[in-house]
């Protein structure tokens, strides 16, 4: 049989105030509203938290924010692709990668990520410069279609 261990958090009122609410709203206890937090957060890779970190720093915001926002962009941006499409993005499937039967994450899966990324961008802007010098059309591949369903800009 396995027998629980105690954890004792110190905190002020305040902070305790909300994180009770917030395990209300979700129906669970401050408990597992605790271990559930620390356990996604502490799944992270440290490289990834770093960027985060650094990033958040730089914004102004927490690192928390900027992890949801990031989120929800993801979401709309798959959405509205799929309703102005009528089929999901290949874009989204970028992120599930696997490498000997088991799910590439964190650093290997960025550092990835960025290289095809790059190639990809280097790529688009080569043929921009040359589309803006010599005339002409810029096209691209189906393959960019798919990460530009990824991207907004304005």
């Amino acid at each position: 049989m396995k027998k629980d261990k105690r954890i004792n958090i110190v905190t002020d009122e305040v902070t305790k105030f909300l994180l009770e609410g917030r395990a209300s709203v979700k129906g669970m206890s401050l408990s597992e509203l605790l271990i559930e937090g620390g356990l996604l957060y502490g799944g992270f890779d440290q490289g990834f938290i770093e960027k985060f970190e650094k990033m958040s720093g730089e914004m102004g915001i927490k690192a928390t924010i900027l992890l949801q926002n990031f989120v929800i962009n993801q979401v709309a941006l798959t959405a509205q692709f799929e309703a102005v499409f009528g089929r999901s993005s290949k874009s989204l499937d970028r992120a599930f990668r696997w490498k000997d039967g088991k799910m590439m994450t964190g650093d290997e899966l960025l550092e990835k990520l960025n290289k095809e990324y790059k190639e990809v961008f280097q790529e688009w802007k080569e043929k921009l410069i040359d589309c803006h010098e010599k005339g002409g059309d810029f096209r691209v591949s189906d393959e960019s279609v798919e990460i530009l369903g990824g991207q907004v800009w304005a």
